[in-house]
């Protein structure tokens, strides 16, 4: 995974073939030409950001005094103990009022959204979320689990709502949350880390969750995903003991590692009026501390990155005075413009970078971005849904008039082709392109740069990814294919973004394992199911037998479901009779379903594993016999050819719960040859 991370790096414009824009003609003026040799430096920090240098000129009180000042950049912005923030997820109407709340006390709240196609929600609450200084994250497009599945979906889920949001609400998204805090499975450790490649590979920093250790948790580079010492207050009844019990914990934790001054409040506004209440006099204690930093995600993650990252690159002495060289991330991909806080070891006369900067404490100056290096202030995606050819689709902006973006797969050359077309009365300058790859490339990200596109031209890019990169791993091919470019230039001087998005679907292809093999039955009341029953049913070569005539009590294929792993079975039915009889059970909690699954051996007494969560099932036959007390890695023997397993299922109070399931020898992602039973 180091080797994978190492690659993530964005790769220049030479990497894709391509040629940079000529540099400028000598009639540009010495500013024009400083900004076209800082845009095209070579990124150094870990994620390839783009990159710019900055001067900052001190004058002191003395040569003696200039000789001795050093210059640092304080872990948060007005060196304060801590940072605090507030996380709220879903889409959620009392969303506005918890923001309203937290203006009212200096607290800001970042809030992960979901469902991008509600536009009422998104144009009556969420935009006014912005408005009292929150941020928003995302949550994934439609909430799934991501543990259950295959990589390419969840990097769709993943990847595809950042500019959804971003576009509906003309912000930048750089913080993602998981639904339902659901990292891991029981049966395999792969998961963590490919979730944790997808964060990065979207283009998120920051993912609050219940650990404070993400880049060990995701195997990731040192300073790349920012963590926090999450706690709540309860979501539907908070109380100021469990706010209070829940900060004194997380504060424990900051004073055993304070590398990570980060603490957070959260998960959902479920609060009724009196729970509104309790929450305003909490915060009417706990807000207004001027030794705490209270931020929303972006902002944390734009300091953290750039105050981990940033360099001082040229020290030059004169006199009294010292012109420092600070080479720093440009604030787009950050997602947010909060400046860079400098500390001086000698007390300055006089500060000036641009202009000139006034004191923001002790020694203490904020250093903001170039006024041409800010984040956007309309964002736009045009999708290409079907992966139409470029010249058979219309891709033009409504955002941004005369401007046409458009980005297309083309599976016969194994292509990635794309174009921006400036059809406006005015040139684009500082043109990033970011492109984002799925899960069937080892590569995730590449880069881009281009000086300017004239009135009339139009730049166009083809690139082939070398075969080398596509993923081995046949798990990493399945699913649908989304590729996304992120275009962020400047038009009339203001900083804007465009995206555009091509989705390649992929036929399902039927692959030998529990998740398109195994068939299902139930529930059924717990006396229908018998050992003798059991013993049946689970020697192989028979035809399964049903245990009645009603819908529920004969065997049945489960209901699709795509972009799922190849362990994960949904034991679901959308036969409506199936529905009706089954929904008091299920309503109760009451009955058990049997899970039927035939697998092939190729010799007698082969050892292999049975991978499933225990908790999902009460019991497990194979051969005719029952199996010992199941684990999540039971080892079971086969014999030569078709063996079947039965598994008893727990009784459950909602039929889509998903279950676990495999036969193999290491990993569940490579099964043994599954096949379906005679039913």
């Amino acid at each position: 995974m180091t080797l994978f991370y190492r690659r993530i790096l964005l790769l220049s414009a030479a990497a894709l073939s391509f040629t940079l824009a000529a540099k400028p003609d000598t009639d540009w003026t010495p500013e024009e030409s400083r900004k076209y040799e800082h845009h095209f430096l070579q990124p150094e920090n870990p994620l390839g950001f783009p990159e710019y240098l900055q001067t900052v000129t001190v004058k002191y009180a003395s040569p003696e005094a200039a000789e001795k000042a050093k210059l640092t950049f304080p872990a948060l912005p007005d060196e304060q103990e801590l940072a605090f923030s507030t996380r709220w997820d879903d889409v959620n109407d009392r969303h506005l009022k918890m923001a309203q709340l937290l203006k009212k006390h200096g607290m800001k709240g970042t809030f992960f959204l979901t469902r991008p196609w509600n536009r009422e929600y998104y144009q009556k609450i969420a935009g006014k979320l912005l408005e009292n200084g929150c941020a928003i994250g995302s949550h994934t497009i439609s909430h799934p689990s991501l543990p259950i599945l295959i990589p390419n979906e969840a990097f769709r889920q993943m990847m595809l709502i950042r500019p959804e949001l971003e576009s509906n609400l003309n912000t930048c998204v750089v913080a993602f949350v998981l639904p339902g805090c659901t990292l891991g499975s029981r049966i395999e450790n792969q998961t963590a880390s490919v979730v944790g490649q997808t964060i990065q590979r979207c283009g998120y920093l920051s993912n609050p969750e219940f650990w404070n250790d993400n880049e060990k948790r995701y195997n990731l580079p040192a300073g790349t995903c920012f963590a926090t010492n999450l706690f709540d207050a309860n979501d539907k009844n908070p109380s100021m003991e469990r706010f209070e019990k829940g900060l004194k914990r997380q504060l424990e934790k900051l004073s055993r590692n304070p590398s990570n001054p980060h603490i957070t409040l959260g998960v959902h506004t479920w609060q009724d009026d009196q729970g509104f209440k309790e929450l305003d006099r909490i915060f009417t204690k706990y807000g207004h501390n001027p030794k705490w930093w209270y931020c929303n995600e972006n902002e944390y993650a734009a300091y953290r990155y750039q105050f981990l990252h940033s360099k001082i690159v040229s020290v030059k002495r004169n006199g009294d005075t010292v012109i420092y060289t600070i080479r720093r991330i440009t604030p787009h991909h950050l997602g947010s413009e909060i400046p860079l806080s400098l500390k001086f070891s000698e007390t300055p006369v006089s500060v000036k970078a641009a202009e000139p900067l006034s004191p923001a404490g002790r020694n203490l100056y904020k250093l903001p971005h170039d006024k041409d290096r800010q984040t956007p202030q309309y964002v736009e995606l045009i999708k290409n849904s079907a992966n139409l050819p470029l010249t058979a689709a219309i891709f033009e902006s409504k955002k941004f008039p005369g401007l046409s973006v458009g980005l297309h797969w083309n599976d016969s050359k194994q292509q990635l082709q794309g174009f921006l077309l400036n059809r406006s009365r005015m040139p684009l300058r500082q043109i990033n392109k970011t492109i984002y790859f799925p899960m069937q490339w080892k590569t995730p990200v590449r880069s881009m740069r281009t000086w300017e596109i004239l009135p009339g031209s139009r730049d166009t890019f083809l690139f082939t990814p070398p075969a080398e990169d596509k993923h081995p791993d046949p798990n990493f091919s399945e699913g649908s294919h989304l590729y996304v470019l992120q275009c962020d230039f400047l038009m009339d001087g203001k900083p804007q973004r465009i995206y555009a998005a091509a989705e390649v679907k992929q036929a399902l292809i039927p692959f030998p394992c529990a998740r398109d093999t195994a068939v299902f039955l139930g529930p059924v009341p717990q006396e229908t199911i018998t050992n003798d029953l059991l013993a049946r049913l689970s020697v192989p070569g028979k035809k399964l037998e049903s245990v009645g005539t009603k819908s529920m009590e004969i065997w049945r294929k489960q209901a699709d479901r795509q972009g799922v792993k190849s362990y994960i079975l949904n034991a679901f039915s959308t036969d409506k009779k199936w529905i009706n009889e089954t929904r008091e059970l299920f309503k109760q909690k009451k009955g058990n379903q049997l899970i039927a699954l035939d697998f092939d051996s190729p010799k007698e007494g082969k050892n292999y594993l049975l991978f499933c969560s225990p908790n999902h099932f009460r019991e497990a036959w194979l051969n005719g016999k029952k199996l010992p007390k199941l684990k999540n890695k039971l080892p079971v023997k086969a014999q030569k050819g078709i063996n079947r397993l039965i598994l008893v299922r727990n009784p459950v109070n909602w039929p889509q719960t998903t279950l676990e399931l495999a036969v193999a020898e290491k990993d569940p992602f490579q099964p043994v040859k599954c096949l379906t039973p005679e039913f």
